[in-house]
Order: C-alpha cells, then structure tokens, then sequence
C-alpha cells in the first residue's frame, strides 16, 4: 500500500476519489473541494492510501484556529472543509492506522495543538472509537433537519400546532403584504457572489465569527464545479436584496447553510420567512427532507424540526491540555458554543 501527502483534489483522480466516497453528498463531492480550494478559505492537505492504482483510503485536513473561550487554539481539524460532514474515509482498522499515523505527522509539522476528527454520524463514531487510542471522544452540536411527508405546503402547515401555524401564517402574509417581499432561488453565482458576500458578512459580524465568511471566490467556484447542485434563496423587499442562504441539493434532500441577513431590515423576519419558503419550495419540487443546520433550535423544533446527533475525536499535544479536553469542551457546549 502506498500512503501518499497531497496538496489538491486535482491530485485525485476524480472516478475514485467517487468511488470511495460516493457522489450523494454535495460537500464530499469532487466539485466542493475544488470550490474551496479556489476560494483559498482553507489550506487544504490530503492524505491518500493506494493499492495496484486504487483509491482504498483518504483523509482531509487544515490548520484552522478554534476560538475557545477568550483565545484561539490553533487545531489540525480533519472534516469537509467549510462542511458538516466528515472527511476521513477508511475501510478498515488497518487503514485507520496508516491515515491517524500520517495525520499526526503532518499535525506535527504544521506546530498545530492537537487534531480534531469532526462530524461523525453516530455509526462512524461507534466505529472509530477503539481505533482512536489516545484521542477523547465528545459529541458535537446537533444539526436539524425536518421530513417532508407532506402532499403540499398546505398539508405541511397543517401538521404543526396552531400557535406555531397561526404565526407562519402572519409571518407570510405580513411578507407579501405589508413588506412586499418575495423568494427567488438562483444558481446565478456571478451576479449574486458580491450580494451573497455582504449580506453573509452581516451573520458572521454578529456572532464575531469570520471564519465560515464565505468569499467572492467561493461563489466563483460554485459557479464552475456545482452549478447543478447549489442554490442561493434570495429575499428581496421589492428589488433590494435583504436576507439569503445557500442551498446545496442531495439527491432528494437539501441543506441550507450560511444565512446572511441584512440587520436594516430586521423588522420584516425575512429570517423566519426564509424557512417557511425552503420548505414550501423544497415540497414543490418533491424533496423529502432539508437540514437546518445547528443552533436556534426552540424556533427550529416549533416548526417541525428534529435533531441529529454528531461526534468527534480531539488530541492534543500537551498531555496536561490534553487531559482537560473533554471538560473543556463540556462547559463550552453548555455555554452553548460549537466547534
């Protein structure tokens, strides 16, 4: 077997890099990496295993700055990058072993603190634990999603209770009505990429998070190599863009991701009316299921939504860090922070 260190996607012959993975998730798709890496967001490295030119094993990872409480600590973090889905792909334990030994070098080369191995399903978790020895295993923010069993949006408003329903029902008549608002859904990076950029840049300004601000570049890259599985859902009162988010389309499931909301307009809850029109479009093109992603999760619940359990590993260099790991990160999850 040969363990290879590389610097693209490109470097990956694409046939295999989707045979291993699969082509069902968008954000372990050949084409969002090379989105990302022509966003220059993140410094990208992968770790490949071959046999006789065959793809067995793979792993992608970059140094990225985790803020924990005051400070930021400098991780080697192993996930999709700019995603909620992991990006360590083994067969086996063998394989496992290979990957974790070339990761730590490159962690250590890097000087990084330590490496996380993010979003895992409860399945991959289970499954990596015993091979994760010296790594502490903690759970994640859960992500949200909601099923959609519903003959229309009608039937969709139907199933919740009435306060709840009775607000959706203000919520979008006020839009249309009172604020003139209306939903367009794009695939049209290059002329929306600045919009998108601006009304994103407000989400991050106000959590004091720059990291997941997602670039001109990026759209650019969408444009290139997802064109036919992302979206934008644009909120637009009268002909001024106020709010948006990103779709990405799964076979047929659809996350939605990077809200941007312009803080001007905070009266006209195009925040809430954009998941009123998600899931009414999402129903009318005979999706069965949308993720919401983490955090607001009483609004998220009220309307339906159901959460999902993630995992991961850390390791840190320090063994007297290392051993704090996991308290630290329980009092940052209930201070209700998230890596």
């Amino acid at each position: 077997m040969e363990v290879r260190i590389l610097k693209s996607i490109q470097d990956i012959d694409q046939r295999e890099w989707e045979y291993l993975v699969g082509t069902e998730d968008v954000e372990r798709s050949y084409g969002w990496y090379r989105a990302v890496e022509e966003s220059g967001m993140r410094e990208l490295t992968y770790v490949t295993i071959q046999e006789g030119g065959a793809l067995l094993a793979a792993a992608c990872c970059s140094p990225i700055r985790e803020p924990i409480f005051s400070t930021r600590v400098a991780f080697l973090e192993v996930r999709s990058p700019l995603g909620v889905t992991s990006a360590f792909h083994s067969p086996s334990p063998e394989h496992t072993h290979q990957l974790l030994d070339t990761l730590l070098e490159i962690q250590r080369t890097t000087r990084t603190r330590g490496m996380l191995v993010l979003e895992l399903t409860r399945d991959e978790f289970s499954w990596l634990g015993p091979q994760m020895k010296g790594f502490v295993g903690f759970p994640l923010a859960d992500d949200t999603y909601l099923d959609l069993p519903y003959k229309d949006f009608d039937d969709y408003l139907a199933s919740l209770d009435p306060t709840t329903r009775r607000s959706a029902r203000i919520t979008m008549n006020r839009a249309a009505k009172k604020w003139n608002l209306r939903t367009i859904f794009t695939n049209d990076f290059l002329k929306w990429k600045d919009t998108a950029h601006r009304l994103q840049r407000y989400t991050c300004q106000s959590h004091k998070d720059p990291r997941w601000l997602l670039t001109e570049s990026f759209y650019e890259g969408l444009e290139n190599h997802l064109k036919d599985r992302a979206e934008l859902a644009i909120c637009l009162k009268e002909d001024m863009p106020i709010a948006c988010a990103l779709w990405l389309n799964s076979g047929g499931t659809v996350h939605i991701k990077y809200p941007g909301i312009d803080p001007g307009y905070r009266e006209c809850h195009a925040y809430f009316l954009l998941y009123y029109e998600t899931i009414r479009e999402a129903l009318q093109r005979g999706q069965k299921r949308i993720y919401f992603g983490v955090s607001t999760y009483e609004f998220k619940e009220r309307i339906g939504c159901k959460r999902q359990n993630a995992y991961g590993f850390a390791k840190v260099r320090n063994p007297l860090l290392h051993a704090a790991v996991y308290p630290c990160i329980f009092l940052y999850r209930i201070l209700g922070k998230t890596f």
